[in-house]
């Protein structure tokens, strides 16, 4: 009780503070009041190059990535230095940018949006998880960028229909005011887009682990590791020279099989305790969440070394047989990794 007197408080104080803000169409936050989405509540997922931001962000207590722009906005990095280039939401012209109920909710299939898919429309909940009740609009600015044209702060659709027995009511949550609506579904209001981040180790990140081009750089001090392969069919190319702990790979691994990463271990054979044959997936896990000595952290050495990399090479070493592993990309592979490290590196409790 005290709880909801709390947060209808803050609304009403911001729909006080409407009127004084509305002018200048830019966000006003007060202090004197609880932060309810903080910006440390959310991770910003990046571009390959690891300085630029995507238009996606994961909010952390709920595990949820959502879109940062609209639908019918295109989100704009900032590039430091350059005039006009600060990080906003831009029109998108070719699209709407506001859809009746029935449309959004279908604009999210077979959606796919910076390099994700399985988008969906969020319910009310999900909506009002990441309102920021400190500030007027009730949005986080620094994750939610403003729109070109409007106010970052709007009404959006969500999932929810109504409760009531009128089948053509939805809800959606103004981000303006904080306040949860009910409107016919026919009216046209914005439409932001979010997706689960579950992670399961075992589909995820295991499968890889136990792809014949991993288990061939584990094993190869290990017995019955055949040179043309053992009776599971894991094993080097059967052109492929003995292998030793004192030989090094990259002697002969140069070049395009040698894939650029940050962490250059000096490859040789592993050791007998690095075999990754016949472990369960939480025997897998364990082994990942090691940190050997050319890296500063699990997370640096799966995402950056080279003897990693190499296995999502598209090219077949020495005439060999296996293709590249699963997720097949390095960037896939890469958001698999900093999704589990941003989820603190769970692993499994069942084999």
């Amino acid at each position: 009780m005290i709880s909801d007197l709390t947060t209808m408080l803050k609304k009403l104080v911001l729909c006080a503070l409407f009127s004084l803000s509305i002018e200048n169409a830019e966000a006003v936050c007060h202090t004197d009041l609880p932060s309810t989405a903080p910006t440390s509540d959310f991770q910003i997922l990046f571009e390959q190059d690891r300085f630029t931001p995507k238009g996606v962000v994961i909010h952390r207590p709920t595990k949820l990535m959502w879109r940062r722009c609209p639908v019918g906005y295109n989100y704009q990095a900032p590039l430091i230095g350059v005039p006009g280039r600060a990080e906003m939401c831009i029109r998108d012209t070719t699209l709407r940018d506001r859809l009746s109920w029935g449309a959004a909710i279908n604009s999210t299939t077979r959606a796919s949006f910076s390099g994700y898919d399985g988008w969906r429309l969020p319910n009310i909940k999900e909506l009002a998880s990441i309102a920021e009740y400190q500030c007027f609009p009730t949005i986080n600015s620094s994750i939610f960028p403003d729109t070109e044209g409007g106010l970052a702060g709007s009404a959006y659709w969500s999932a929810s229909p109504s409760e009531g027995t009128a089948n053509n009511l939805a809800l959606t949550f103004d981000f303006i005011t904080g306040l949860v609506l009910t409107n016919p579904k026919s009216l046209q209001v914005r439409t932001l887009w979010v997706r689960d981040t579950s992670l399961d180790f075992g589909q995820d990140i295991a499968l890889t682990f136990k792809h014949p081009r991993c288990q061939n750089c584990h094993a190869v001090e290990a017995t019955n590791f055949a040179v043309g392969g053992d009776a599971n069919g894991v094993g080097l190319p059967s052109t492929h020279s003995a292998v030793t702990r004192a030989t090094l790979c990259s002697s002969c691994h140069t070049g395009d099989l040698q894939p650029a990463g940050e962490i250059d271990p000096g490859w040789h054979a592993a050791p007998l305790a690095n075999d990754l044959r016949n472990l369960n997936n939480q025997s897998l896990c364990d082994r990942a969440t090691e940190v050997p000595g050319s890296a500063t952290s699990a997370h640096a050495h799966l995402s950056e070394d080279r003897l990693i990399l190499w296995s999502f090479a598209p090219k077949k070493p020495f005439g060999g047989t296996f293709e590249a592993a699963p997720p097949y990309h390095v960037e896939a592979w890469r958001d698999s990794i900093d999704l589990w490290k941003q989820l603190n590196l769970p692993c499994p409790t069942e084999p």
